[in-house]
């Protein structure tokens, strides 16, 4: 940039063209909004992601639950015992391996995903609600080739 503009406009272009920026403070707006919506679950985000894994993936063992969602294994545990004393999850002993363990839903966890699929649909549509629908449909699909 050119050296007679001050740093601070040179800064603020910067950052109001930056792209990591702005999905950064939309990924911001997604959590408190999430975190807002799961407290009346009892639930926090990372309880929310293992759970949502474990809706299309279970019978897996902790580390491939972990790995799946990005999480280091002492998260894993901690919001597993949560999950577990709210009667939503169980660890099963491996049958292939004595330290590990696979994870399932319960029944009561099974009866809570509805619940929190609209969680889901209803913080995305807030977020979408300003863009008209074309616009929408645009923005996902962009964001599915950047995934």
């Amino acid at each position: 940039m050119d050296q007679k503009i001050p740093l601070a406009e040179q800064a603020k272009t910067i950052r109001e063209n930056s792209v990591g920026w702005k999905i950064q403070q939309i990924s911001g707006r997604l959590s408190r909004e999430m975190t807002r919506e799961l407290a009346e679950e009892q639930l926090k985000l990372d309880h929310f992601v293992l759970l949502m894994r474990l809706a299309e993936h279970e019978n897996i063992t902790q580390t491939q639950l972990g790995d799946g969602v990005s999480m280091p294994n002492y998260a894993i545990t901690r919001a597993l015992d949560h999950l577990e004393a709210l009667k939503l999850v169980e660890r099963r002993p491996d049958a292939h391996s004595r330290r590990a363990y696979r994870v399932f839903l319960t029944e009561t966890g099974r009866a809570l995903m509805p619940e929190l699929f609209k969680v889901v649909q209803r913080v995305n549509a807030k977020l979408l609600a300003p863009l008209p629908k074309e616009m929408q449909l645009q923005l996902i699909a962009a964001l599915d080739v950047l995934l």
